[in-house]
């Protein structure tokens, strides 16, 4: 009856969809360290393994492209993890160079954006970010949040991410390290804000 209950608050579930027809375009946002990069690669994997209608047995139909440039080492990660799956991968720090990745790769129709590690009080960073997803002409944003961060601070995060008008999905992250998960539960209750994926 309380699991029932619980349900009952949450939003319904929503995770990321690839049509045949157009592509789709997904940012994930959130704090460094949140887990925004591996959950990225690990849903680009899963789309390059899967073999869906629109990806089919190209895993070059997915695009992933780092816009960090704050994070030692981040370009290269996301370069490595692209080369293990052989999905394509692009750098873009700025709105041009952004357009201009989505234009060489016209036949992606999955396009995953990893965005540098951005606080709620960083608003000047943050407006920064929206005006890449603008220039992507993003779809939706993942909320990546570290199930270890305290619910206050998951609010924060969530309230912050406001500024972005792309529908927003919450993924959270180390849900096997999480002695209390409640938070996560309760913050995606309070905020309305439908779930995509919980990872470990």
């Amino acid at each position: 009856l309380a699991a029932e209950k619980m349900g009952e608050l949450l939003p319904e579930r929503c995770d990321i969809r690839v049509a045949s027809k157009r592509r789709n375009v997904v940012a994930f946002v959130g704090l460094s360290g949140s887990g925004k990069t591996t959950a990225a690669a690990k849903i680009a994997a899963g789309f390059a393994t899967r073999k869906t209608r629109a990806i089919g047995d190209d895993p070059r139909r997915i695009l992933m492209i780092t816009t960090d440039k704050r994070r030692l080492g981040a370009v290269d990660q996301m370069r490595s993890l692209a080369q293990i799956t052989g999905i394509s991968h692009e750098v873009a720090l700025t709105e041009e160079e952004m357009r201009a990745a989505l234009k060489r790769h016209i036949s992606a129709r999955l396009v995953l954006i990893d965005t540098a590690g951005c606080g709620p009080h960083e608003q000047e960073a943050r407006e920064f970010q929206r005006r890449l997803l603008e220039a992507a002409q993003a779809d939706e944003v993942q909320v990546v949040i570290d199930g270890l961060t305290g619910y206050e601070h998951m609010l924060d995060v969530i309230e912050s991410t406001s500024v972005f008008s792309p529908p927003r999905r919450l993924l959270f992250t180390k849900i096997d390290e999480a002695v209390r998960r409640g938070a996560a539960v309760s913050a995606a209750a309070h905020s309305g804000i439908p779930t995509s994926y919980f990872s470990v």
